[in-house]
């Protein structure tokens, strides 16, 4: 009986683990010549979802590790992530940060206490 129960606990686990692994790695890897084709918009949303996709990934195995097959796509998305900062800056457009800068505060702002 215990056997079972826990026979049926790892395939549901096993079922749960599967899912959360489907959704890693969502960003399409382009080649460098699929990269220079994009347009301004399409380059600066791309380079925004690398550093979102990188960000999440690390939040993610920050306390498990990565197995060698994730480990050669994690290295992948990071090598990614450079070849956009460089097709932008050679397009001289302005490189989005992994987060965002606050806007100042209006000079006439009355603050209470």
């Amino acid at each position: 009986m215990i056997r079972r129960k826990s026979i049926i606990l790892a395939v549901f686990l096993f079922c749960l683990v599967s899912a959360a692994h489907a959704f890693l790695f969502e960003v399409p890897i382009l080649t460098n010549d699929e990269i220079v084709k994009l347009s301004d918009e399409k380059l600066r949303d791309t380079y925004i979802d690398v550093i979102v996709e990188v960000e999440a990934l690390k939040s993610f195995y920050a306390k498990g590790g990565l197995v060698p097959k994730e480990y050669k796509q994690f290295k992948d998305i990071l090598k990614y992530r450079i070849y956009l900062f460089e097709e932008m800056k050679k397009r001289k457009l302005e490189v989005p940060g992994s987060e965002p800068v606050p806007e100042p505060a209006p000079a006439n702002l009355e603050i209470k206490e």
